[in-house]
């Protein structure tokens, strides 16, 4: 049986699959303040940035996968978070702060999945 904390996660989940980023977003917010310390917070912080990445809202995806950062900087989620990142601040045409961010994952995540996918954005980006 799911977890009470399970079960709101794969609710705010299944509104983000739904592209309903505005309820999606309310869960994973009260899934961050009633379970900060749980094993799937830094992934419901992390999408709270996706939501707002999802509507152009790009200054605020950046302060919330800063967050992941701040808050969850051991988790699988740190490198995603600093990834979405780079890919703002690319967006916001802010070409050097881009580059720095994303080579700030290559630096240190070394052991980070998604290394090759990094390597060309910033080949991309250059």
């Amino acid at each position: 049986q799911k977890s009470k904390s399970e079960t709101l996660y794969n609710k705010g989940m299944s509104f983000f699959r739904r592209k309903n980023y505005k309820k999606s977003l309310s869960i994973f917010r009260e899934y961050v303040l009633k379970y900060p310390k749980n094993k799937l917070s830094p992934n419901a912080q992390y999408w709270i940035g996706e939501c707002y990445y999802s509507q152009n809202r790009f200054e605020k995806a950046k302060d919330e996968f800063q967050n992941v950062l701040d808050f969850y900087p051991k988790s699988s989620k740190a490198p995603d978070a600093q990834v979405k990142i780079g890919i703002i601040y690319f967006k916001q045409n802010k070409q050097q702060q881009s580059l720095l961010e994303l080579k700030r994952v290559l630096k240190m995540y070394p052991d980070y999945e998604r290394r090759e996918m990094v390597k060309s954005l910033i080949k991309e980006y250059r």
